[in-house]
């Protein structure tokens, strides 16, 4: 869509819903094809979400519903337009954890916030209206590493016998996954996702953007989506640290925990791989490209998991020499 068209969708929503604004701001996009624009009207900003799929847009309005009674930092929702496929929201500024991570020597503590709003997440009562991470949706996902990012690294044909052996792992490992899929999951749960919002207290702190593709999930997958971030490090120190805040809340043992890290960081670094290599070839989207070494290494060390090592053998033909060594 143009940028005069989306202009003409946007007036039309304003004029139908009598909302005023002295300047429509256009914000960067993310992966998806939602579009959001900060509608300016005096020192009363607002942001508008655009989404042409209204299966999402109705996920969005319930999430933020469960969401919010959790008493979760959520943007309010001013006006909903489904027919145009638009949602009127709170803006909460700028901050975003990136931003902030990038401008301060100290943030510790907004990742600790982070993992508060997972434990208040984990222990909440399950909604009847959630999706469950299943099995179908876990193999699917690590299909697209398959489709897109192994033409994308090799030109020569991989063998039938190591693509059969990578679905048959992943099949027993999705089976893990699926089984201990027990608690309300963001599934997007990263710093550009996350908004420090300082005049608030505690939890309340974090203000949490795009969560329209929550589900019911494994207990570790916000977890790893925060530490294995594919857009950034974080450090080994830290990572330690805020693992040993979650285990404070989790419900099971530490060797546990650290098997089941990894299977969801091995398979959510799977499916980023391909999705980063999708958004290059099919949608020439370029800017992800430079984050793929990252993932590729945060995927090595989920497969030194000992208890991985059927999975890890898979692998070895795929990971680049420079990221295995």
């Amino acid at each position: 869509m143009t940028k005069k068209n989306k202009l003409g969708q946007i007036e039309k929503f304003l004029i139908k819903n009598n909302i005023k604004a002295e300047q429509v701001l256009f914000m960067k996009s993310d992966a998806s094809r939602r579009r959001y624009a900060r509608i300016v009207n005096g020192s009363k900003n607002k942001i508008l979400m655009h989404d042409p799929d209204s299966r999402n847009l109705r996920k969005f309005l319930d999430i933020a519903k469960i969401f919010g009674e959790l008493d979760l930092s959520v943007p309010s929702i001013y006006t909903e337009d489904p027919d145009l496929g638009f949602i009127l929201l709170e803006d909460f500024g700028d901050e975003t954890y990136n931003h902030y991570i990038n401008n301060n020597l100290k943030y510790d503590f907004l990742y600790e916030n982070a993992i508060e709003v997972l434990s208040v997440l984990q222990k909440a009562e399950i909604p009847d209206n959630l999706e469950i991470f299943s099995q179908k949706q876990i193999l699917k996902e690590v299909n697209i590493f398959l489709d897109w990012a192994l033409p994308y690294y090799f030109e020569e044909e991989i063998s039938g016998k190591l693509i059969n052996d990578f679905n048959r792992n992943w099949d027993e490992i999705g089976k893990i996954i699926n089984s201990k899929s027990k608690v309300i999951t963001h599934f997007d749960y990263h710093i550009d996702n996350l908004v420090w919002l300082k005049n608030r207290s505690n939890f309340k702190r974090v203000g949490i953007l795009d969560f329209q593709d929550a589900l019911v999930g494994p207990p570790a997958y916000d977890l790893v989506s925060l530490l294995q971030d594919a857009r950034r490090d974080v450090s080994e120190e830290l990572q330690k640290k805020l693992k040993e805040q979650y285990l404070t809340f989790y419900k099971g043992t530490s060797d546990e925990f650290n098997f089941f890290y990894d299977c969801v960081g091995a398979q959510r670094n799977t499916r980023i791989l391909g999705v980063f290599a999708r958004l290059k070839t099919r949608d020439n989207k370029t800017s992800y490209i430079k984050h793929m070494n990252r993932v590729w290494r945060n995927l090595n060390n989920n497969l030194k998991n000992p208890e991985l090592k059927n999975l890890a053998s898979c692998y070895k033909y795929f990971i680049p020499n420079e990221i295995a060594e």
